[in-house]
C-alpha cells in the first residue's frame, strides 16, 4: 500500500457500523462469509452502494473491489482474526490473561477492518450506473447477489440459493437506515 491512507471515518464505515449492529445482521453477514467465503465488509459494501448511491453493480465492479481488499484481507485481517479464534481456548495460559490478549486482538480486528473498509470507500465510482426507479433495498440485494457469484470460495459450491434469506435480512437492514432515500 502507497501513499496516504484513505478517509477511515467515512459513510460507509458509519453505514456499516449501523447495519451490522442491527438484530441479525451480524450472525447473517458471519454465516455468508464462514460458508460462501464472501468478505463481510465487500457484503457490506455492496449493500452501501445500492442504497447511497443507487449504484448496480456488475461482475467486473465487484472483481475490481475484491483486488482493492483481497491482498489486506488476506494479509493483516485473517491473520489477526485467526489469532482471536486461537486465543478462544489455549489451556496453557491463565484465563485472565488470555481474555485479556483476546480483547486486544478483538480491538486490531476492527482497525484493521476499518482500514479496508476505507480503502473500499476510496474506490467508489462516481460512474457507477444509478437506478433511480428501484427500491434501494433490492439494488442493495443484487449487489450482494452479485458479490455472491463473483466471491464464493471453490469449496462453497454454486447453490447459494439456500442463503437467500441471510441475504434479504443483510438487504432490509441497509435499505432500514434510510441512506440514500
Amino acid at each position: 500500500m502507497t501513499g496516504r491512507l484513505p478517509e477511515i471515518d467515512n459513510p460507509f464505515w458509519r453505514f456499516s457500523l449501523t447495519v451490522y449492529g442491527r438484530p441479525g445482521v451480524a450472525d447473517a453477514c458471519i454465516a455468508l462469509q464462514e460458508t460462501l467465503g464472501v468478505d463481510v465488509n465487500l457484503l457490506l459494501f455492496c449493500a452501501w452502494a445500492g442504497v447511497s448511491h443507487r449504484a448496480r453493480l456488475s461482475e467486473w465492479d465487484v472483481r475490481k473491489l475484491m483486488d482493492v481488499s483481497s491482498g489486506w484481507q488476506r494479509g493483516v485481517v485473517q491473520p489477526i482474526r485467526g489469532a482471536r479464534h486461537y486465543l478462544k481456548s489455549p489451556a496453557e495460559i491463565g484465563a485472565a490473561e488470555v481474555q485479556a490478549l483476546r480483547k486486544q486482538a478483538a480491538a486490531l480486528e476492527l482497525q484493521a477492518e476499518q482500514v479496508e473498509q476505507a480503502l473500499l470507500y476510496a474506490s467508489a465510482s462516481p460512474e457507477w450506473p444509478r437506478d433511480e426507479l428501484t427500491h434501494p433495498g433490492d439494488i442493495a440485494r443484487q449487489n450482494l447477489e452479485t458479490a455472491l457469484r463473483c466471491g464464493m470460495s471453490e469449496n462453497a459450491g454454486r447453490d447459494w440459493a439456500h442463503h437467500s434469506s441471510l441475504i434479504d435480512e443483510l438487504a432490509a437492514a441497509a435499505a432500514a437506515t434510510g441512506v440514500g432515500t
